[in-house]
């Protein structure tokens, strides 16, 4: 007969097995991409100093954002975030085109963005080193603290504490330029664990799980 110091092993074998499982099904969620194509709808997104509205289709491809230059100053797209810290090491990018075009120069600064976190500070970095053409275009950038020009411990800050992301989208001098705007994402970045020892990823995790399992509930045999 098996001894109870053994049975309770195995139990705690077993519901070891359990966790395991449910870890690996949860996965990381704070990775998770953010991904907005706009095929339907605006996704959050708000227009500073222009007029937006949501087009069904002509984007890159699907639908897409149009902001109209309505107002003297730059207009901005904006998106309310949160917490971006686990897309360190990941990228941002975005994809953009001139719709109309009210004659004036080209911008420089078309394609600035901004991660505001309030009373933490922020960071800045011009995506877009040409001006805005009238072909959709791919704008992308690292999220490493090098290239927006703060060191690991302020980008870290900004990040933790983003409160508004603001992209320029204004793309000639004076009222009456429109632009199209697509694609916008931040994708990958940190993963839990990455700076100590290598986590398992969750198919791994479950497997060995389930291992476990099998181990734990599989019935003894008796020593003759």
């Amino acid at each position: 007969m098996e001894s109870g110091k053994s049975l309770n092993f195995r139990l705690r074998l077993f519901w070891l097995a359990v966790a395991a499982l449910l870890l690996g099904a949860r996965g990381d969620a704070a990775a998770l991409p953010i991904s907005h194509t706009f095929d339907s709808d605006a996704q959050g997104w708000t227009a500073i100093g222009a007029t937006l509205s949501h087009v069904g289709s002509g984007g890159n491809p699907g639908g897409y954002l149009k902001f109209s230059d309505t107002q003297s100053g730059y207009m901005y797209a904006a998106l309310s975030v949160s917490d971006l810290s686990s897309f360190i090491g990941g990228s941002l990018a975005f994809d953009a085109r001139l719709v109309q075009n009210n004659a004036g120069a080209g911008l420089p600064l078309f394609g600035e963005v901004t991660i505001d976190a309030g009373a933490t500070g922020s960071a800045t970095l011009d995506l877009a080193p040409q001006f805005l053409t009238t072909n959709w275009t791919t704008y992308s950038a690292l999220l490493d603290a090098a290239s927006w020009g703060l060191s690991d411990g302020q980008f870290q800050n900004v990040l933790a504490n983003a409160t508004q992301i603001r992209i320029k989208v204004d793309g000639r001098n004076g009222i009456g330029d429109v632009t199209g705007f697509d694609n916008f994402s931040i994708s990958g970045g940190q993963v839990q664990g990455e700076t100590g020892p290598a986590v398992p990823e969750p198919t791994s995790l479950a497997l060995f799980a389930l291992g476990c399992a099998v181990v734990a509930l599989r019935p003894r045999r008796r020593s003759l």
